[in-house]
């Protein structure tokens, strides 16, 4: 599949071009709930936007930074779903603080 691609860019300068990585940072603390259980959360989001490679950072590493790769247009929606899935997750939080 790799193999294919490579092939496929070279042939294509414009695809090279419109293929971005972009980092974002959400809080680490939230990560584990933007994966969700058996990774099956980020997989839709990567699914929905065009097969977008999402790249946490290793866990237990307090790092925030979440990588993203792919063509232009997707990488641009799966960051606008992550981070407001992010903002839904830090809203939650802060509801049931308040609650209890």
């Amino acid at each position: 599949m790799e193999f294919g691609f490579q092939v496929l860019s070279s042939s294509c300068p414009w695809l090279q071009e419109s293929i971005i990585d972009v980092t974002i940072n959400i809080p680490s603390k939230i990560h584990n709930s933007l994966i969700g259980p058996k990774g099956k959360l980020v997989r839709s989001v990567m699914d929905e936007c065009g097969g977008v490679r999402i790249q946490f950072p290793p866990s237990g590493s307090k790092k925030d930074e979440i990588k993203l790769h792919g063509p232009k247009e997707d990488v641009k929606k799966a960051e606008t779903m992550l981070l407001e899935l992010a903002e839904e997750q830090v809203c939650m939080s802060v509801s049931l603080s308040l609650i209890i």
